[in-house]
């Protein structure tokens, strides 16, 4: 019962879940599964479409203007940090919306993407070049991304190595992530609990993930905190406060970019 993130044997129960036990690090504040059973989460069709709306009220493609608005915003940061029609990679590219608004701005956008119907309408609807396995891609890139992906996988120290491996030195990376020390987790447990993705191997603390890209050939450059809902632990929902949580670093979620070390 090592952490993921840190690879420490000490923790202690939070709650279990239908098919696993979720546990606390003690060393790293990061909540992992031990598993005792398997997901039964498909990310064909209904994924994209009950599955999203039945999460966030809306189906994915019903979501897609906040989508590429949030993926130009995350464009303008790494368009600072890699040079102009540089090569990205974007790891869990969906629909291809992050891709395609890649290379409208000019980079060369390559998507990998488990779900074969997510593929099949990125390359028809936006022309978007998506591969099921990082195996069918080569290197190197100036940029991978990860948005919300990373918490999904059982071994994330070997996802970003293999990461780096096909990211060129000076190249970046970019992550979305859970926070498992946002305000949610931290004042809020029996919600928490409720709206945690059962999909999700494990949460990290933004200071976990800092050592946990540092093992793996990454310095963290940035972070960002997202995810501001005061009224998940009983505030209003005034902007003052989603201002204080978010200096505060209490976002539900954190974004992070980093430079591949030398």
């Amino acid at each position: 019962m090592r952490c993921p993130v840190c690879g420490s044997d000490g923790s202690r129960p939070l709650f279990e879940g239908s098919f696993y036990l979720l546990r606390l690090c003690l060393r790293c504040g990061s909540n992992f599964q031990v598993r005792t059973g398997t997901p039964s989460t498909s990310y064909e069709r209904e994924y994209f479409t009950s599955g999203h709306r039945n999460a966030y009220g809306t189906t994915y493609m019903e979501d897609e203007a906040n989508i590429r608005a949030i993926a130009r915003r995350r464009l303008e940061i790494i368009e600072r940090m890699i040079p102009a029609g540089g090569g990205i990679l974007d790891i869990g590219s969906a629909m291809g919306l992050f891709c395609h608004e890649a290379t409208r701005r000019g980079f060369r956008a390559t998507g990998v993407e488990i779900s074969e119907y997510a593929r099949d309408f990125a390359g028809r609807e936006f022309g978007v070049t998506s591969r099921a396995t990082l195996d069918e891609v080569e290197g190197p890139f100036d940029a991978v991304t990860l948005w919300f992906v990373l918490e999904h996988m059982e071994e994330p120290r070997s996802w970003l190595r293999r990461c780096r491996s096909l990211v060129s030195d000076g190249g970046i990376i970019c992550l979305a992530v859970p926070n498992a020390a946002g305000a949610l987790a931290r004042f809020n447990g029996s919600l928490y609990r409720r709206l945690r993705p059962q999909e999700h191997f494990f949460e990290p603390t933004p200071g976990a993930l800092r050592l946990l890209l540092k093992a793996s050939g990454f310095s963290m450059n940035r972070i960002e905190y997202f995810g501001l809902h005061p009224e998940r632990v009983h505030l209003p929902d005034w902007t003052v406060i989603r201002t204080l949580q978010r200096k505060l670093r209490l976002g539900d979620t954190f974004e992070v970019y980093g430079t591949a070390s030398l």
